[in-house]
């Protein structure tokens, strides 16, 4: 963790902690009862990170596969989120 001391080592794990709480938090009070955020959820949350990477990275070719990467992510989230028009009523 690189922490040197008991104090550090438990101020980065309180942290660690408080955000971990705060997502909690968030997933409760907003999710509840929703089982496709939940999956929505866990599907964007580990796109984020190289998102931001590939973004701020200074060579076309990287921040170009952000925005691939970013269109990808939202076509799957429209497909989740999106109402089904089905010509068969049996599956409305």
């Amino acid at each position: 963790t690189g922490s040197h001391s008991a104090a550090e080592f438990f101020l980065k794990w309180g942290a660690s902690a408080l955000s971990l709480l705060g997502g909690v938090a968030i997933v409760s009070i907003f999710f509840r009862d929703n089982i496709l955020a939940y999956l929505a959820a866990a599907f964007c949350a580990p796109a984020v990170g190289p998102m931001v990477n590939l973004f701020s990275d200074p060579a076309p070719f990287y921040r170009w596969n952000g925005v691939a990467l970013a269109m990808l992510v939202a076509a799957v989230l429209a497909w989740m989120f999106l109402p089904t028009t089905s010509r068969n009523p049996q599956f409305r």
